[in-house]
C-alpha cells in the first residue's frame, strides 16, 4: 500500500476527526464540509446530498449557512465530525472528540459516536476514561506506543485494584493496569 494508489483507497475508507479542528474562517459550514468530501473524491452530484447527510448526523443543519469563524467550539467539533464522515467511511478515528466541551456538549458527543457505530468502526483517542463506559464495547490501553491492555469495557473495570486512586470503578481499572505494567506484572493484564 505504498504506492499512491494504496494510499488513496485506504483514504476513502477513513475519516478522521484530529484533536483540534482545522478550518478555513470564511468558509461556511456547508462549503466547509463540501470541501472534504471534495478531498475524499465524492463524486460531485452527490456532493450535495452527502453534505446535508452529514451535518444532519451532527445535528447543524440549521447552520450550514454560518461562518466557520462564528461556529461555537462545540459546533466546531461536530463541524469536524461532519468532515470526516461526509464519503461514509468505514473506519472513523477521533482524537480526543472530547477535548474542550462541556458537560451537555460531550453527551451529545457521545450520541454521535453511537449513532456513527452503526455504520462504521470507530476508533477513539481519548484520556476522559469515563466516557469509554458510555460509548465503547472494547478498550485498548497503549503506554509508551505498547499495548498493555485490550479487552471489553467491564473487564477494564475489573481490573480495578481496592485502594487505588480514581473517581470511579473505569479509572481505578485503568490506572491498576498502568501500574501492574510498571511493576512488571505482565500475567494480570488482559490481551
Amino acid at each position: 500500500m505504498a504506492n499512491a494508489a494504496g494510499r488513496r483507497a485506504v483514504a476513502a475508507r477513513l475519516g478522521f476527526l484530529p484533536q483540534v479542528v482545522g478550518f478555513y474562517p470564511n468558509l461556511t459550514l456547508r462549503e466547509s464540509v463540501s470541501y472534504a468530501a471534495w478531498l475524499k473524491r465524492v463524486p460531485p452530484g452527490m456532493v450535495p446530498a452527502r453534505v446535508t447527510e452529514a451535518l444532519a448526523r451532527v445535528h447543524l443543519t440549521e447552520h450550514a449557512d454560518m461562518k466557520m469563524r462564528a461556529l461555537s467550539g462545540g459546533m466546531l467539533h461536530r463541524a469536524g465530525i461532519a468532515q470526516a464522515i461526509v464519503h461514509r467511511p468505514t473506519l472513523v478515528v477521533l482524537d480526543e472528540p472530547a477535548a474542550g466541551l462541556d458537560p451537555e456538549q460531550r453527551i451529545e458527543l457521545r450520541s454521535m459516536i453511537r449513532t456513527m457505530a452503526e455504520s462504521s468502526a470507530v476508533l477513539l483517542s481519548t484520556h476522559v476514561v469515563e466516557d469509554i463506559r458510555y460509548i465503547a464495547d472494547q478498550v485498548l490501553i497503549l503506554r509508551e506506543g505498547r499495548l498493555v491492555f485490550a479487552g471489553r469495557v467491564d473487564a477494564l473495570a475489573e481490573m480495578a485494584r481496592p485502594g487505588e486512586r480514581g473517581d470511579n470503578d473505569l479509572e481505578r481499572g485503568y490506572l491498576s493496569v498502568l501500574r501492574s505494567v510498571a511493576r512488571g506484572d505482565r500475567g494480570s493484564v488482559p490481551h
